[in-house]
C-alpha cells in the first residue's frame, strides 16, 4: 500500500482510494467505488499501512469517525455501521455553544 491514495469528497460526503503508478505518479487509478464515510463534512482522514485501515473524521451535523479495511484490488470496505461518536462534543455543538455534558 505504499502507492496509495485516499481522497475526501466533502461534497457528497464520500471517501475514495486510488492507486498510484509507481512508473509515472501523475496516473492514478481509482480501486473500487467511492464509499459513503456515514457522517457529514468530512475533513481529515488517517491510514495505517500496519493494519490496513483508514479512519474517516466528519465535523458536520453528523459528526465522529468511521473505519475501513482498504483491500488491495477492491477498495474501501466499512468496518462500521454507524459513525463512533466524538468525546468531548463535536465542532457543531461547540460552535453552537454546547459541549458534551452540558445543560
Amino acid at each position: 500500500y505504499d502507492r496509495t491514495l485516499f481522497a475526501l469528497d466533502t461534497g457528497s460526503n464520500r471517501v475514495t482510494m486510488w492507486r498510484i503508478n509507481p512508473d509515472d505518479p501523475t496516473l492514478l487509478a481509482r480501486v473500487g467505488k467511492p464509499v459513503d464515510t456515514l457522517g457529514t463534512f468530512p475533513t481529515s482522514l488517517t491510514y495505517s499501512p500496519r493494519n490496513g485501515t483508514l479512519a474517516v473524521l466528519c465535523n458536520g451535523a453528523q459528526s465522529g469517525v468511521s473505519t475501513f479495511a482498504a483491500v488491495e484490488g477492491k477498495g474501501l470496505v466499512p468496518l462500521d455501521t454507524a459513525l463512533r461518536p466524538l468525546g468531548g462534543g463535536s465542532t457543531h455543538d461547540i460552535a453552537a455553544g454546547k459541549l458534551a455534558g452540558s445543560k
